[in-house]
């Protein structure tokens, strides 16, 4: 969640290059750039607070990168991601 241009995704698959990632931002445009920059990793444009679709998918982490501190449904958004199919789950945000 909060994938960006998909640095992060890049820095993982160097160390482990057998990881399945998908990655999903709201921001079209760094999607876009993801897809072009990691074209063998499936990234989707998806709003935090819509993660419930996911809900069907089993997860062995979650990681949500700078993507909780933009909206103002943060708490809304905890509790779908609380409700999906993880082992793990890491949340990082600067504030």
């Amino acid at each position: 969640m909060g994938c960006g241009e998909g640095f992060i995704v890049l820095f993982l698959l160097e160390k482990y290059p057998n990881l399945c990632i998908e990655g999903c931002d709201i921001n079209h445009k760094v999607i876009n750039f993801a897809k072009k920059f990691i074209p063998n990793v499936k990234f989707d444009v998806l709003d935090i607070k819509e993660c419930h679709i996911l809900k069907n998918n089993r997860y062995d982490l979650i990681l949500a990168t700078e993507a909780l501190e933009h909206p103002h449904y943060y708490e809304q958004a905890l509790n779908k991601l609380a409700k999906l199919d993880f082992s793990e789950i890491i949340i990082s945000a600067p504030n």
